[in-house]
C-alpha cells in the first residue's frame, strides 16, 4: 500500500476502491475524464478502451491506497512522460497531464502486435509533468535504465511502465515456425532504446 498526503486546493486520482483508510476530511468522488479535460478526455478514454474506473480525491488528511496485494511503486515525475497500462494506475497527482497514445506509433506494426501478445490494449496511458505516480506490479519492481546504443530487452508480461524518450518494438526471440502452439513469454522480447526507464517487474503474471 502507500500514503498519500492531500493537500487542500490540489486533487488526486485513484483507482475506484482503491482507498483502504483515510484520516482527516477527504472527499472521494467519481471522475468520468480522470483529469483529461471535458468532451475530448472523455473520447480519449473510450477510444482507448480503458475499462478502469477513477475516482477524485480531494480535501485535506491523508488515505491509505492499496489494490489486491499488488507491490506499488511510486514514480516521481519532472517534467517527463510516464508510459503506463491504465489497469496499473493506483493514484496520482491531479497536476499531472493525463492523456492516451496508440501503441502502434511505436514500432509500427510489431507496437501493434505487442498488445495482443502482452494481453494489454493498443492504447497505453500517459502522465506527463511534475508530480508522483503510484503504479501496481506484481512482487518488486527493479528500474533499468535505457541509454544511448544499450538497449534493454523485457518480456511482455514483465513490463510495467516506462518513462523518457524511449521507442518501442517487438521481435521474436525464436522463428516463427517455433511457436506454434506457444504462447508468449520468452519466445517475444520488447526491446526499448533511446534515454529514459523501464520499469520491470519480478512476476510475468497480470494484474
Amino acid at each position: 500500500m502507500v500514503e498519500a498526503h492531500v493537500v487542500p486546493g490540489q486533487r488526486m486520482f485513484s483507482q475506484r476502491g482503491a482507498m483502504l483508510a483515510y484520516r482527516g476530511d477527504v472527499s472521494f468522488t467519481p471522475s468520468i475524464t480522470g483529469g483529461q479535460g471535458g468532451v475530448m478526455g472523455m473520447i480519449g478514454r473510450r477510444i482507448a478502451n480503458e475499462a478502469t474506473p477513477l475516482m477524485t480525491v480531494e480535501g485535506s488528511g491523508t488515505v491509505m491506497f492499496g489494490h489486491g496485494g499488488h507491490h506499488v511503486q511510486v514514480v516521481e515525475l519532472a517534467g517527463e512522460t510516464l508510459y503506463v497500462e491504465a489497469d496499473r494506475l493506483l493514484a496520482f497527482d491531479g497536476s499531472l497531464q493525463q492523456g492516451t497514445m496508440f501503441m502502434g506509433s511505436q514500432g509500427g506494426v510489431m507496437g501493434m502486435v505487442r498488445g495482443q501478445v502482452s494481453g494489454q490494449g493498443l492504447f497505453t496511458t500517459t502522465l506527463k509533468g511534475h508530480g508522483a505516480v503510484a503504479v501496481m506490479a506484481h512482487g518488486g519492481v527493479i528500474e533499468l535504465p535505457i541509454r544511448p546504443q544499450r538497449p534493454v530487452h523485457v518480456d511482455p508480461q514483465a513490463y510495467v511502465a516506462h518513462r523518457g524518450e524511449v521507442r518501442n518494438k517487438l521481435s521474436t526471440a525464436i522463428g516463427w515456425r517455433d511457436m506454434v502452439g506457444r504462447g508468449s513469454g520468452e519466445a517475444f522480447q520488447l526491446e526499448l532504446s533511446g534515454e529514459g526507464t523501464v520499469y520491470v517487474q519480478a512476476s510475468e503474471e497480470k494484474l
